[in-house]
């Protein structure tokens, strides 16, 4: 029958602290009664030494008695009875005491017998001497009285004797037991000290086999958890370890199972996806790079990054690859690679250096279809320029030449259809301009005409530019007062302004108050337009700066949707950011809308 593997942990630790202090504790139990033992013999011994010395005093005392009363009846010489009486209560006194010590002894029961009647015997001697005294003779008379105390000497010697001799003999005894109690007591230490190793033995042992073993067990399964390989069974019949060490096989199982999920997620991606260490050799790759480039994963083992990109940008890839061991966040590049066929192939690379596995995991991602749709639309974008953007001019000319009166006069009626023709063609034309615009800043070919201006003016040019459409809907534009010379290019910061304070006006409400603000940051300076119309919903708070879309601030959508997709790109493009939040935060309605464009200073000025 098993014992131990019912006990839980608990259990098991009550037994470890308790068992060695239940030994302990019964041990000292035993020494103290030993020691109780020994000190009661030596008390006993103590009261016999003193009983044997009384004793000899006693008979001292008594002997000294009869010689000083033999010397006072032969010698002649007086003694007054008070003195007598007090010689003899002295010794009753002494007598008394002894009898003390002995009477409660059954050894002596017989000496205490016979020193009661001698005491009595002594008293009526000692009465009737003092009568004696008083009488002419009394000397003749207390012979007798002294001659029968002298007869009982002897006999009283022989108590004594008596007394002597069974207290000398309870002393020997005593001595015996307080030496054989002292022997056994050194036996019980011994005992128990050889007790106590086994009961260490026995904790070593237990404790090995109950607690170290399985502790041990657990641990070199967590090694081979972390080295994944194949783990120890299970442990049995060991409580709470059991259900530790089953965890831990569970949550070895558990790992196996992801990592093998993980691995299948990267090797069926659509991506390259591999780590390469410090030197930038390839340590690891999935089977994409044979689909991509035709390499083989394992031909790839050591090889180093750049020797996948086309000879030309070998020096870059590392010149990249070294940028991103020395950041803290995933850097983004593009490269091209070449294929075992000897094809160039568009990439974007994202890596990261991680500091704890001391790798590089990097995400290769095939942007040739992307490269070929952004150079249609460059062409297209082109074809506007060359074959739309003349005709609509050459359109917008003429017709305004008409309405001008120009070629002649014409009714009301055509030139309202007229006027309204060119509007149509304002609003084309600057559609066109925006595709260009937007292309040109995507593609990055948009050169920037940096140069030192008063932020006023900005303003001022972009009140000038939508003066006569703020009047219509009798809007007041609040414009900068303090001076702020700030560096940008002018006419593009111009175009962020006149779309920002165009939008302003067109959502809001009649009457109102369109803001324009500028002012100085710690690295750069702020542009700002606030205007108090209903106001953006913070779910399209990020999603209005992109391609095509319009928040729907108004019964029906104005303008092309891309004004606020090239302000970002011009802000960005000057090393900026721009966002919009509301204007009246704490507003429930009509909270308006705060666009905001920070533009750092160039080359680390200030303003």
């Amino acid at each position: 029958m098993k014992i131990f593997p019912v006990l839980n942990l608990k259990q098991r630790s009550i037994i470890v602290v308790a068992f060695p202090v239940i030994c302990q504790l019964a041990f000292v139990i035993l020494l103290g009664f030993r020691l109780h033992q020994i000190q009661n013999y030596m008390q006993n011994e103590t009261v016999s030494q003193d009983i044997i010395r009384r004793a000899y005093t006693l008979s001292n005392v008594i002997i000294n008695q009869l010689v000083f009363d033999y010397s006072l009846v032969e010698g002649g010489s007086f003694i007054s009875p008070e003195v007598q009486e007090r010689q003899w209560f002295s010794l009753t006194a002494d007598v008394s005491k002894f009898l003390s010590l002995i009477q409660k002894d059954p050894l002596h029961d017989q000496a205490v017998k016979a020193f009661n009647l001698a005491m009595e015997e002594m008293n009526e001697s000692m009465l009737g001497f003092k009568q004696l005294m008083n009488q002419p003779d009394w000397k003749r008379l207390a012979k007798r009285y002294h001659s029968r105390l002298i007869s009982k000497a002897p006999g009283w010697s022989k108590v004594i004797d008596q007394i002597v001799s069974v207290e000398e003999a309870k002393v020997t005894a005593d001595s015996a037991a307080i030496e054989r109690s002292i022997t056994a007591l050194v036996g019980v230490v011994g005992v128990f000290a050889i007790i106590n190793i086994g009961i260490a033995l026995l904790l070593v042992f237990y404790f090995a086999k109950m607690i170290s073993n399985p502790l041990t067990r657990i641990r070199n399964n967590g090694k081979l958890l972390s080295e994944r390989k194949p783990l120890l069974p299970v442990l049995e019949d060991a409580a709470e370890f059991s259900k530790l060490d089953s965890l831990l096989h569970v949550a070895a199982d558990d790992l196996e199972s992801a990592l093998s999920r993980n691995k299948e997620l990267v090797e069926n991606a659509a991506d390259i996806i591999l780590s390469a260490n410090e030197e930038g050799e390839i340590l690891s790759v999935n089977r994409s790079c044979h689909k991509l480039l035709g390499h083989n994963p394992e031909d790839l083992i050591g090889a180093p990054m750049h020797s996948l990109t086309v000879p030309e940008q070998s020096l870059l890839a590392d010149e990249q690859f070294r940028i991103a061991m020395k950041s803290e966040k995933p850097e983004t590049f593009e490269l091209q690679l070449r294929s075992v066929e000897g094809k160039t192939i568009d990439t974007r690379w994202s890596c990261l250096w991680s500091q704890s596995h001391q790798k590089m995991f990097c995400v290769i991602h095939d942007i040739s279809e992307h490269k070929r749709i952004e150079q249609m639309k460059e062409d297209f974008a082109n074809m506007i320029s060359h074959d739309l953007r003349s005709p609509l001019m050459a359109m917008h000319n003429s017709l305004s030449l008409i309405v001008a009166g120009v070629k002649g006069s014409i009714s009301q009626d055509v030139q309202t259809d007229i006027s309204r023709a060119v509007a149509n063609l304002d609003k084309l034309m600057q559609l066109v301009n925006d595709l260009l615009d937007f292309q040109k800043l995507k593609a990055g070919r948009m050169e920037l005409d940096r140069e030192h201006f008063d932020a006023r003016e900005l303003a001022r040019d972009t009140k000038d530019m939508l003066g006569g459409f703020a009047d219509g809907k009798r809007i007041t534009l609040a414009l900068p007062e303090k001076e702020l010379i700030v560096d940008g290019d002018r006419r593009m910061l111009l175009q962020v302004m006149t779309n920002l304070v165009s939008n302003a006006i067109k959502f809001s409400p009649e009457g109102a108050t369109v803001t324009i603000g500028a002012k100085p940051t710690d690295n750069g300076f702020e542009l700002s337009v606030a205007d108090r119309g209903r106001g953006i919903a913070d779910e399209n708070l990020e999603r209005v700066f992109e391609t095509f879309e319009q928040e729907a601030r108004s019964d029906e959508k104005q303008g092309t949707g891309l004004g606020l997709a090239i302000c970002k790109l011009i802000v960005e493009a000057h090393g900026g950011k721009i966002w919009v939040e509301p204007a009246d935060k704490t507003a429930a309605s009509n909270r308006g809308s705060l666009f905001r464009a920070i533009i750092p200073a160039r080359d680390g000025n200030t303003y």
